[in-house]
């Protein structure tokens, strides 16, 4: 990607964070948000505690990705790598003059910084902290709560500033809430309702013993002799 070096290496890790947070909303969504009637049943069935951790270990991690990326470009005197870092460091280069282009960024920055505002008071107040007002439930404001909408509209205002500076520079984007990945949630959820089908037919008799009887795939797998 033909980025200016001043700005190249925090564009790629900021690129690889929301990457990673859409990867991790996906899998999220895949098993909450999708049917979630049908699908939140199913996970109560097989493996509650399990799943109910993991929705809450899988929305905090989206939370503190859209608070890392929304954050001040210093905390404590400690420079931060952040969307408005970026931002900062494109209007302060001396081989940038497009002021359209600039002026379009902090537009986008400014949206993405407005949408985050709630996350990052989730980051600070339930994640990374444990605000005593809020901890007792006691707040004068309770927090609210993080709907899916509100995600889907944050990762994509922080995908609006990256697209920006990535087409004006590469005549490219990246479409981030389309990301790939070999096995996700979807095959979870397929595997749960092929072993809940087992678990009625191995109920009634209609599965042979020497399959009940085995952990082995290969043997599971295969045809008796």
């Amino acid at each position: 990607m033909d980025l200016p070096d001043t700005i190249k290496e925090q564009f790629e890790q900021l690129s690889y964070a929301l990457t990673h947070a859409h990867t991790r909303w996906r899998i999220y969504k895949q098993l909450y948000v999708e049917e979630p009637e049908k699908r939140i049943k199913l996970l109560n069935r097989m493996a509650p505690a399990f799943f109910g951790v993991l929705q809450h270990t899988l929305i905090d991690h989206v939370i503190m990705s859209i608070g890392r990326m929304a954050d001040r470009t210093e905390t404590a005197g400690q420079a931060n790598l952040c969307i408005e870092r970026l931002v900062s460091s494109l209007g302060e280069s001396e081989t940038e003059t497009d002021e359209l282009f600039l002026g379009t960024v902090r537009d986008k920055a400014q949206i993405f910084e407005e949408n985050a505002r709630l996350f990052k008071q989730h980051r600070h107040k339930r994640i990374a902290h444990s605000d005593l007002e809020v901890s007792l439930k006691i707040a004068a404001e309770p927090l609210p709560g993080v709907t899916p909408a509100m995600v889907d509209t944050t990762l994509a205002a922080a995908a609006a500033v990256l697209n920006e500076v990535q087409s004006h520079y590469d005549s490219s984007e990246t479409m981030y809430e389309h990301v790939t990945m070999q096995g996700d949630a979807s095959s979870i959820v397929h595997r749960l309702r092929e072993a809940l089908a087992y678990e009625r037919h191995a109920r009634i008799g209609t599965i042979p013993a020497w399959i009940i009887e085995t952990d082995d795939p290969a043997i599971a797998e295969s045809e008796p002799e």
